[in-house]
């Protein structure tokens, strides 16, 4: 018998693929001496096993125990303090994530899908304690020491302290070898599996010494040019195939011997000889997978890897080694007619093992094999879907290639980008411009293909200014990409550089490790590799970038799983690493689930605060009362093994995932009951809750202290009390005073079907403002942001509680265009902190509203303004200022010409519909005017005012408050040029007007848009309703419809799908 074996650590989301193609290439005869074996699953499912996992803890648990060990490691003690703090959760959840991982509904939410990998990563990490410093992760296990030194590699391969690979292959040998197992071959396809090769081979060894030990596989095409190094292996092979082996095997099986095999080299004393036959061409038949069980693979959409052909149909670009390894075993198909055997064996392999999804590896498909496969796709219905590497070419960019793609099953693209820069591409020999890209991306995101573009920095000769070309190039497409790829240039041995270095001004270093499959070179122009390595790490940080890089995912072929408008940013919690890692005082909040007092983790959330002036960490009290942070001095955090003022411990935690910020604002909380204001307190009319201390009819006079009032001040007092889970309440029960304790609720968050709607936050002037973004389900995020700014009144605008609000049908009814709507609580509404929002004048609410659109606009989001009533005043003095970021406003029935006119106008308006005689309307407007005129024109405050006449109190909410709000907001809001803001813009501008609206004047909305006209590019709108957008009492749908259509009109955008 045969055993093929894959070594760890590989991708756990499909079977491999190298030795299912030799198994797929012998007869029926011969394929049933074969057996294949996927080692690196096996590996995978040893290490998250509840045995190893709790020998990790049980050892991690002795070595932080003994408190020495910070001073002799520190290292090694900070690396177990982490593990430690979550390991406990990890354990207990790490299988059942895996499920998780094979399941449709995970793939749904970003976070969902995130949590569950993390848990992975984490109890792989775990599993590493007792070999420390090496660490095993998704797809590599990173030992000490150098992969490319071969004396690093036969070390660790047999060192049992470092390699846990030494353990699992002797625990699992039984399974790989048997009695009539004759010969073993290793597929090795990355240097660093040479520790896993040998490991394995030293294992067999020892159990039979008549087993041959074969080795093949991608990693020695990387020494074809230098075929001597082979004999480095002949102390654990038997033999290498340093190219395709389907033959190879083929012949072993047929003839039970190795001897005198073309492109077999066995080994002689220290060296692997050639049997000098001639190398036979085949053409590969389809892969076999019936040895592995796919239902253990990490994926629920079963993705199978293909090979369309072998090698690279381009193969000039002078970065790759291609040219010296370019396989001489393969025969490739005409290009025409590749498609059809491709479309044969895509119909076995559905039939065989129920896949639908296919990852082609081809380091680049031809583009007329795509097409003639996707044609065929789609016109025979088949339904397969896949994904592969492709080069940015001109046929390409032709008219409805791209769709054509993607109605045969297209998914993903992952392109050979390299660099944004023409010349570099002229001198890469990449054969495509800066140009020809841009437009291909933005094809491919018309059809909604994913598009991962893969880059290097520091090709020889390139400058920073070059590389930077590609870094905007990126940028400027960030709505026409997913996913990126990027490195740092490597010169391979055997590519046109590396052969002609004087060409590319560079001076060659060669490797002194022996494995290493590339050298380093000292470059006359251009960055060189030091200045490449730090802007590449420059670029991985980058705001704009980060969010694309691959590593967000454990696989590609998650990729493809995961919903396209998910890859563009966190569901339900817009990630912003300046809010997690903020720094007051040099102090870090953040929250966690761990006990760190306890040494345990517990179902509730702790808060805590982390000074690293002082090295110390305190944990936030429970009984914290309106919002005074009591602290409870702890250990200091030197002893808790973190070392002094390691702030990036702490980020470390957070960007792993093991700490979760206290970057969301605390959710608000309600009584859960209906009441209605009494002589004195408050009447309980009903409770809305299963449990509770509360009954109808009770009379609510005090909480916590603070004499209740009116409804104003029980919310007051229950917005102070947030993070309390309870408050203490009396009452009068049926002529019965009591104290009683009441549990608080939280409010649930928005969600209306059909609509995503996400909670997140701005800072601002050290305190956090809730935002809520809507937008239609089925509609992409295509980066434009509407945001809503409502009227004069203070009140939140998170609708879960108020489901027929004007807002929310506007809000809701604009998500179905393009946009995502954007709304803010402010000042003290909702979940905002701050203090009440009446309490802000004018200009601090336009301020908070500037802070919003500056974020947005960094965030890279187009920006447009809806104004509602005073909100249209806000739009248009944030648009006069901020004309780069702004790109359109609307404004619906607002103040004009100015306050005092607006007010006197209306207080007119509203007397007449009273009925009041010609002579009271005169008395009360003059009285009017000259109180307006105090505060508005000379300035004087409420007091000021009282001070002449107690009795024009009835004309003000209280002593210091006019609208609604501090007299300071309408006095700012008096000095607004409403006009002039308008003529400045050069935005579109579309005013809405209300005919049935009796709060503002309909004729001088019409007035102040002929004046404006000429001078700025705006489009006055009749609508058929009322301030609150109702014609006869009932919200007009019909309006709304309008209102979008103008909007889509005005701010169309130029790309045809949205048209």
């Amino acid at each position: 018998m045969i055993h093929l074996i894959s070594l760890p650590m590989a991708d756990l989301t499909a079977p491999p693929l190298g030795i299912a193609q030799l198994k797929g290439y012998l007869s029926d005869k011969d394929s049933q001496k074969v057996k294949l074996f996927d080692a690196g699953l096996d590996f995978f499912y040893d290490c998250i096993s509840q045995e190893k996992l709790n020998k990790s803890y049980e050892y991690l648990a002795g070595f932080l125990e003994d408190k020495s060990n910070f001073e002799k490691e520190p290292d090694k003690y900070r690396f177990f303090f982490e593990c430690r703090i979550d390991a406990e959760y990890v354990k207990a959840n790490v299988v059942d994530a895996v499920e998780k991982l094979k399941q449709r509904s995970t793939y749904k939410e970003w976070e969902s899908y995130r949590k569950n990998v993390s848990i992975i990563e984490h109890a792989l990490k775990l599993f590493s304690i007792p070999y420390y410093p090496t660490v095993v992760a998704y797809q590599k296990i990173v030992f000490p020491g150098s992969e490319y030194s071969f004396s690093d590699v036969t070390t660790l391969s047999a060192d049992r302290r470092y390699n846990p690979l030494c353990s699992f292959f002797e625990e699992n040998i039984q399974k790989y070898i048997s009695d009539r197992t004759s010969y073993v071959g290793i597929s090795i396809s990355y240097s660093q599996q040479l520790i896993a090769a040998f490991a394995l081979a030293n294992v067999i060894r020892m159990q039979s010494k008549q087993i041959k030990i074969v080795a093949g596989g991608s990693f020695f095409s990387s020494f074809r040019s230098e075929p001597e190094k082979y004999d480095l292996l002949t102390g654990y092979f038997d033999a290498v195939i340093p190219d395709e082996g389907e033959e190879v095997w083929s012949q072993i099986a047929k003839k039970g011997t190795m001897e005198n095999i073309a492109g077999c080299w066995i080994k002689k004393g220290k060296h692997f000889i050639d049997s000098g036959r001639k190398t036979k061409k085949i053409i590969r038949k389809c892969p076999d997978f019936d040895d592995f069980d796919l239902d253990r693979y990490l994926t629920y959409k079963r993705v199978l890897p293909y090979a369309l052909s072998s090698g690279c149909y381009w193969g000039k670009c002078t970065f790759c080694s291609y040219h010296a390894y370019k396989s001489q075993c393969i025969e490739r198909r005409p290009f025409h007619e590749m498609h059809k055997n491709v479309i044969k064996d895509l119909k076995l392999l559905n039939r065989k093992y129920k896949a639908d999804c296919f990852f082609f590896v081809d380091e680049a498909i031809p583009p007329i094999v795509a097409y003639h496969l996707a044609k065929e796709i789609q016109e025979k219905q088949y339904g397969f879907h896949w994904f592969g590497e492709m080069r940015f070419e001109q046929i390409i960019k032709e008219d409805r290639f791209a769709c054509y793609l993607k109605q045969g099953g297209c998914e993903l693209v992952l392109w050979g980008l390299e660099s944004g820069n023409d010349r570099v591409l002229r001198i890469m020999k990449k054969g495509t411009t800066r140009t020809l890209i841009q437009e291909i991306l933005q094809n491919f995101r018309k059809a909604q293909i994913r598009s991962m573009p893969m880059f290097f920095v520091g090709f020889p000769t390139e400058t920073e200014e070059e590389a930077n070309d590609t870094i905007r190039l990126l940028k400027e497409n960030k709505k026409n990409i997913q996913y990126l790829g990027a490195g740092a240039f490597m010169l391979l041995k055997g590519c046109p550089v590396h052969k002609n270095p004087s060409e590319y001004f560079i001076h060659i270093k060669p490797a002194k490790a022996l494995l290493s499959y590339f050298d380093h070179f000292e470059p006359e122009k251009g960055m060189g590799e030091q200045k490449a390595e730090v802007l590449l790490n420059e670029i991985y940080q980058d705001h704009d970038l980060k969010q694309f890089f691959s590593n967000r995912v454990l696989s590609w072929n998650h990729l493809v799983q995961l919903p396209i408008e998910m890859c563009m940013k966190t569901n339900n919690n817009r990630f912003d690493e300046k809010k997690i890692f903020r720094l007051a005082n040099d102090c870090t909040i953040f929250m966690s689930q761990y006990n760190w007092f306890r040494n345990s983790l517990d179902e509730k959330e702790h808060c805590y605060i982390y000074n690293s002036t002082k090295e110390e960490i305190y944990e936030i009290s429970s009984d914290a009362r309106d919002y005074i942070l009591a602290l409870d001095t702890v250990t200091p955090l030197k002893e808790m093994g973190i070392q002094t003022g390691l702030y990036n411990t702490f980020k470390f935690l957070f960007a792993e995932g093991i700490l979760v910020a206290d970057s969301k604002l605390s959710r608000r909380k309600k009584l859960g009951i209906q009441y209605e204001t009494e002589n004195d307190g408050i009447k309980v009319t009903k409770v809305c809750k299963a449990e509770s201390n509360l009954k109808e009819g009770d009379i609510i006079s005090q909480i916590e202290s603070v004499r209740i009032k009116d409804s104003g001040s029980i919310q007051k007092i229950i917005r102070q009390s947030v993070r309390k889970d309870s408050v203490s309440i009396n009452i009068v029960r049926t002529n019965h005073k009591m104290s009683i304790e009441e549990s608080l609720i939280e409010i649930p968050y928005e969600y209306v079907e059909g609509y995503i709607t996400e909670y997140s936050e701005i800072e601002f002037e050290n305190n956090y403002f809730r935002t809520i973004w809507t937008r239609n389900s089925n509609i992409a995020n295509t980066k434009k942001a509407l945001v809503f700014i409502q009227g004069i009144e203070c009140s939140s605008i998170d609708f879960q509680e108020h489901p027929n609000d004007v807002y929310k049908k506007l809000i809701y009814g604009m998500s179905d265009m393009i946009f995502e709507v954007v709304r803010l609580d402010l000042y003290g509404n909702g979940d905002s902190q701050g203090r009440d929002c009446q309490e802000y004048s004018f200009f601090e609410i336009v301020d908070l509203y500037r802070e919003l659109v500056k974020q947005l606009s960094d965030e890279g989001y187009s920006v447009y303004l809806w104004g509602y009533s005073i909100g249209g005043i806000i739009s248009s003095l944030i648009a006069q200022k901020m004309q780069d970021e702004v790109k359109g406003i609307v404004i619906f029935d607002t103040v004009y010409p100015d306050l005092f006119t607006y007010l006197i106008k209306n207080q007119l308006r509203q007397q007449r519909l009273q009925g009041l005689s010609i002579e009271k309307i005169k008395t009360s407007i003059k009285e009017y005017e000259s109180i307006l005129y105090k505060l508005l024109e000379e300035k004087l405050t409420v007091q000021q005012i009282l001070q002449q006449n107690k009795e024009d109190i009835s004309y003000f909410d209280s002593e210091d408050m006019f609208m609604g709000h501090v007299y300071q907001y309408a006095q700012e809001l008096y000095d607004v040029d409403f006009e002039a803001s308008l003529s400045e813009l050069s935005v579109p501008v579309l005013m809405l007007a209300g005919t049935q609206d009796y709060l503002i004047d309909f004729d001088a909305h019409k007035n102040v848009y002929n004046k404006i006209k000429e001078k700025a590019k705006v489009k006055f709108v009749e609508l058929q309703v009322n301030h609150w957008f109702e014609k006869d009492n009932v919200f007009s749908e019909q309006a709304l419809r309008k209102v979008n259509e103008e909007m889509k009109k005005m701010f169309e955008d130029e790309d045809e799908e949205y048209e």
